[in-house]
């Protein structure tokens, strides 16, 4: 659970000093994605606060500088998206009338629940949450404080908001791979069961436990220490099919469908959790089987990566790979060449495939643009709101 909320969730940690022995021996976990002709580039974070120097490296920084576009999963410097990931948390985050979180749990988890939320949110409306809005709400509210040698002494923001916040200075337009109501529905959809089941496991471990866990795993991104994650990873699908199968491998296969949308025009730079990168339904090889060539990237000005280590596989061979790359032109050669034509009558001909979904493709990047504003609504009436929501 620790590593899920580390790889596709905003969670807090400890990592090594920006300047320690581990932090100068990293290397960005960035890929380079090709597809005729154009580059754009894959990132992998941890969703706490990093020097973003450090973490990008300078190939990274070149890669992102260069962008013309961000994504990431989450703007977390957006006061409207906030507000609207706050609101569609409380709106799905209180269990149905005549159901109870404590039913769901023994009695010795609903104490420690009960203890960790004392004094911030009365017990009758704890009892009224869903299991996994208490999962994501119980760090917030009572995150453990900082001990140990790995603790940082120089706060950074989180990996992901700085990012964004470079890339703005750039002049990069930044885009959400999740609207607000996907991210939560992500959460939700891993059910009751399995919700009440990860609340067991983080108020029975003890709270060294989870921050030796939290601060292994940072201290292997920092230190480029891939085989950690991976076993890390590995765990974590094995052991959590129904989290990993939400709120990681669905997700990938979304935001693949709208990076689809972008990557032809290359300048993409792509930031999200690094759990995300790895594995047969990872972005890695999703995009390798939409024909993308996808390689590791090692440090500026190297070659990509030729091998394959466990974190990648050799990607597959696309039968229309040819088609394709004309396809990533199609829209645009047809908008650059219009000038130069001669005004005279033409026969009249249907238009060829490449671009027909050239258009279809700016049809849905219009629409993606829509969604990602969303509409306002006021606040959801409820116990929970009433307690925890903002107020003007």
């Amino acid at each position: 659970m620790l590593a899920a909320a580390l790889a596709a969730s905003p969670a807090g940690g400890a990592p090594p000093e920006p300047g320690s022995a581990a932090a100068a021996h990293a290397a960005p976990l960035l890929w380079r994605v090709e597809k005729g002709g154009r580059t754009s580039h894959l990132f992998g974070t941890v969703h706490v606060g990093l020097d973003l120097d450090a973490a990008l490296h300078d190939a990274g920084r070149v890669a992102l500088d260069d962008a013309k576009r961000v994504f990431v999963e989450f703007d977390l410097t957006s006061p409207a998206a906030i507000v609207a990931l706050v609101y569609d948390a409380l709106a799905r985050g209180e269990l149905p009338r005549g159901r109870s979180l404590r039913t769901l749990l023994r009695p010795e988890t609903w104490d420690r629940l009960a203890a960790r939320y004392k004094g911030r949110v009365p017990p009758a409306t704890l009892d009224r949450m869903e299991p996994w809005f208490a999962v994501l709400t119980l760090p917030l509210v009572a995150a453990p404080g900082g001990t140990g040698a790995g603790v940082s002494r120089r706060p950074a923001p989180i990996l992901d908001a700085a990012i964004v916040v470079r890339a703005k200075a750039h002049g990069a337009r930044v885009m959400a791979l999740d609207t607000p109501l996907e991210g939560i529905e992500a959460f939700s959809a891993i059910g009751r069961k399995e919700g009440a089941r990860m609340l067991e496991q983080l108020l029975t471990t003890d709270v060294e436990s989870q921050r030796h866990e939290i601060e292994g795993l940072i201290g292997a991104y920092v230190s480029d220490d891939d085989r950690h994650l991976v076993k890390a990873f590995g765990r974590l699908w094995r052991r959590e099919p129904a989290v990993a199968e939400q709120i990681l491998f669905r997700r990938n296969e979304r935001w693949c469908e709208r990076l689809a949308l972008w990557l032809g025009d290359g300048g993409v730079f792509v930031a999200a959790g690094t759990f995300h990168m790895f594995g047969d339904r990872g972005l890695v090889e999703l995009l390798r089987r939409r024909g993308y060539r996808v390689e590791r990237v090692r440090g500026l000005g190297a070659e990509p990566s030729g091998s394959r280590g466990e974190l990648e596989r050799e990607p597959a061979v696309a039968a229309g790979a040819v088609e394709d790359a004309l396809d990533a032109r199609g829209h645009a050669a047809q908008r650059d060449l219009a000038p130069a034509r001669v005004e005279e009558p033409a026969p009249v001909r249907a238009e060829t495939a490449p671009v027909q979904r050239a258009r279809r493709r700016d049809r849905e990047r219009e629409q993606h643009d829509e969604s990602e504003h969303g509409a306002h609504h006021p606040w959801p009436r409820s116990c929970i709101s009433a307690t925890i929501a903002p107020r003007a």
